[in-house]
């Protein structure tokens, strides 16, 4: 289910995988950037300067995006291991009102 812990948890790794990626391909063009040197678009096709650009935006978002996830999925942890303190002291009052009987 969208926004469950494990579906939060399934983002992150995917998203993380897609960095990753994402980051290898900007490291790529950075590479090929510096030994052809930056050149002019031709044939319809992007330099590599653009594409190094265009990769490492995307890798920089995703990473922002990965963040705001893990801060969700913390989040969430941290409510579901919080106990009520109401509840808590229902539960010990129903456990007290058992032992007099």
């Amino acid at each position: 289910m969208r926004g469950s812990a494990l579906w939060l948890r399934n983002e992150i790794e995917r998203k993380t995988a897609t960095a990753i990626k994402m980051e290898q391909e900007a490291a790529d063009f950075e590479l090929l950037m510096t030994a052809d040197g930056v050149q002019s678009q031709s044939n319809g096709e992007d330099p590599p300067d653009r594409l190094w650009a265009r990769a490492t935006k995307t890798a920089k978002q995703l990473r922002a995006e990965i963040n705001l996830l893990k801060r969700e999925l913390a989040t969430q942890e941290k409510q579901a291991t919080q106990v009520d303190p109401r509840q808590a002291n229902r539960e010990r009052i129903a456990q007290l009102k058992g032992m007099r009987q």
